[in-house]
């Protein structure tokens, strides 16, 4: 059906559908609009507010597209290099390109100290100054957050705003300026930024976590090769002139104590030495002594102290300056029926005799490796069947009952209760160990003399 209308009710129809609609409600009902009229503007307004609602709904559906597709840039990117910078790289850009903001700083907070990782239009602004604030105002924080107000200093600087989130081991933060436009961040530009800004961090922290865990395999790998190789070098006590009990602890993966005998023409040599330090590098210098003195040893026949100085000069072209090696080097001489000994820098030996006597074999000199000359006396004794003697590192004589080292007169008195048992005497010492790591490397050794 049609609708008739004269020209004055026309006329008011087209004045009043120009209207912005927030005056049409007060018009639909004014007298001399007909009730077909007012029908017809009414539907106007209902049209113009659901064109409102649509816009503010593709609005937030195109903050929604942009945060999927930066979200997706950041994941790919962190899986595609591994490098935290990519992702600061990525993250300045998505700030500075979809929200408009030409003025940001990027920074990270760890173990209490902010670096700053980016900074865009910041000036020559104080970056030492601005961390230290920075740490001051992300104190304690640990969501995502633009509750946090920029300083006065960083007001004057033209930051207006500042979004931070921690995790368990640290933070990444966002201080920005003003958006191009000149208005301020909408809620939407709030909720799209602590969401990429969470994301980037959840990628920084998983890049971390995939680069330690790499350091952590290599160094693993690394280890196994050298106990391997250490293990080889640690030998079997097996000879027909005395029995040797060896029982050696590192403090950690690998160590720098080492024992040896090698069989000479004449004689047996025993070893027992302490490369200083501890770790991967310390075991590499003691394989190095090692191989140096058992090559030394094999074929010798002549005084100890001569060979002692070439030891010493071998070592010193093979180690670097920091690291040297103590050393007690015992020589059986069955045919004699006599036994030597020269100590370089290293704890005393002990002989127990009749099960009632200890005597400290200490004659000898200092480290090895570590000066250009060397001298020093051995120490030589006639031995009877039975006689024990207990060498070691001091890990052991170092070794803490109730906060006290048992030093050498404690270790003495082992001796005379365990005899050459050297299980016995580390049983007895782990016994009272308290803590999750040996302090040093522990090295024992007894020879019982046929």
């Amino acid at each position: 059906m049609a609708l008739l209308f004269d020209e004055k009710t026309l006329e008011t129809l087209k004045s009043l559908l120009h209207c912005p609609p927030e005056e049409v409600d007060g018009l639909i009902y004014r007298e001399e609009v007909p009730e077909t009229i007012g029908y017809i503007l009414n539907l106007k307004r209902e049209n113009e507010l659901l064109g409102e609602r649509v816009r503010k709904i593709e609005k937030k559906l195109l903050s929604k597209n942009m945060e999927r597709d930066s979200l997706y840039d950041l994941t790919s990117e962190a899986f595609l290099n591994f490098h935290p910078e990519t992702i600061v790289m990525l993250l300045r850009n998505i700030v500075m390109g979809q929200i408009g903001i030409l003025k940001i700083i990027i920074f990270r907070r760890r173990n209490g100290e902010v670096e700053i990782l980016d900074a865009r239009g910041a000036g020559t602004s104080d970056r030492d100054s601005l961390a230290s604030r920075i740490v001051k105002l992300s104190e304690g924080v640990t969501t995502a957050s633009r509750s946090l107000e920029p300083d006065e200093e960083m007001v004057k600087e033209g930051f207006k705003d500042f979004f931070y989130f921690s995790s368990s081991t640290h933070g990444l933060g966002l201080l920005l300026g003003k958006k191009i436009s000149g208005e301020d961040l909408l809620e939407e530009d709030a909720e799209f930024l602590s969401t990429v800004l969470k994301q980037a961090l959840l990628m920084v922290d998983n890049i971390d976590l995939y680069r330690s865990n790499l350091e952590k395999e290599k160094m693993e790998r690394e280890l196994m090769i050298a106990q391997t190789i250490q293990g080889r070098m640690l030998p079997l006590p097996e000879n027909e002139y005395c029995r040797i009990q060896p029982l050696s602890a590192s403090s950690y993966e690998v160590g720098g104590d080492f024992y040896d005998y090698v069989e000479g023409p004449n004689s047996l040599f025993i070893s027992v030495g302490d490369v200083s330090g501890k770790g991967l590098s310390a075991a590499l210098v003691m394989a190095s002594a090692q191989a140096t003195i058992r090559a030394m040893v094999k074929d010798y026949d002549g005084p100890l102290e001569e060979m002692m100085e070439r030891i010493n000069s071998l070592l010193l072209s093979v180690t670097r300056t920091e690291m040297y090696c103590t050393l007690f080097l015992l020589e059986v001489r069955p045919k004699e029926r006599e036994i030597r000994w020269f100590n370089a820098g290293h704890p005393s030996a002990l002989l127990l005799r009749d099960g009632a006597e200890v005597r400290e074999l200490a004659d000898g000199s200092f480290f090895l490796g570590l000066f250009d000359t060397f001298s020093g006396s051995a120490g030589s004794l006639p031995f009877r069947r039975g006689d024990k003697i207990l060498l070691f590192t001091d890990g052991v004589s170092e070794f803490e009952i109730d906060g006290r080292e048992i030093g050498l007169e404690g270790l003495k008195d082992l001796f005379l209760r365990f005899g050459d048992d050297v299980e016995a005497i580390r049983d007895y010492l782990y016994s009272h160990f308290q803590g999750e790591r040996l302090k040093d490397d522990f090295t024992l050794l007894s020879v019982t003399l046929s």
